[in-house]
């Protein structure tokens, strides 16, 4: 078993810049998403609420949810 690689932040940009001059917005959005707070794919598209971002009673953070177990971050 091998580990994954980490993309570097320079990549991560250079990837941001190709979806969105290649039209894929979503997933210029929610590349730094996955990035940076270590969410799963299948979390930012399937699981992720608008609600989780800047809750009224916590209006300077973000909301995470871990789905496997439940857990908030």
């Amino acid at each position: 078993m091998r580990d994954t690689p980490t993309a570097t932040w320079e990549e991560l940009v250079a990837f941001r810049a190709a979806a969105k001059r290649l039209g894929y917005r979503s997933v210029a959005t929610a590349s730094p998403v996955t990035w940076e707070w270590r969410q799963r794919e299948e979390h930012v598209f399937g699981a992720f609420e608008i609600a989780h971002y800047r809750p009224k009673e916590r209006p300077n953070s973000v909301r995470i949810v871990h789905l496997k177990n439940g857990e908030e971050a």
